[in-house]
């Protein structure tokens, strides 16, 4: 196994396979529209995981977001393009939340914009050859 680089697209989106797993990922091809209709199908799983992980594997996880001013990232195979912004609660309720917290809403929001991408993907690829 590679050891992940920060910003690996394919790592990131390999760890969301695992997260949500591969079947959910494929039932949200045919059927979610948004982060809210993914957060709805998938939400608790990746809840329930990023539980299990510890401080330090979260806030590397919280590298992989993307901001505003990114048109695109990632890799030919695999093509990043869903912002944080476009995911997270807004405000994001900092005050009345720990530390602990905030960095499972911050990886839970880059978990769900890569299963954004990953649905996404074969309309990227189509764009990208044209």
């Amino acid at each position: 196994m590679r050891a992940p680089k920060i910003r690996d697209a394919e790592y990131v989106k390999n760890l969301t396979e695992q997260i949500i797993g591969k079947k959910i990922l494929l039932s949200l091809t045919e059927g979610a529209k948004d982060a809210h209709d993914i957060f709805l199908i998938a939400g608790p799983t990746i809840e329930g995981k990023l539980k299990k992980m510890g401080g330090k594997k979260l806030g590397e996880l919280c590298m992989y977001g993307l901001a505003d001013d990114v048109v695109s990232s990632g890799t030919p195979k695999f093509i990043r393009r869903t912002p944080l912004s476009s995911v997270l609660e807004k405000p994001l309720p900092i005050a009345s939340q720990t530390a602990r917290q905030l960095l499972e809403k911050i990886v839970q929001a880059v978990i769900i914009s890569v299963a954004i991408d990953i649905i996404r993907q074969p309309l990227y690829q189509k764009e990208k050859e044209n």
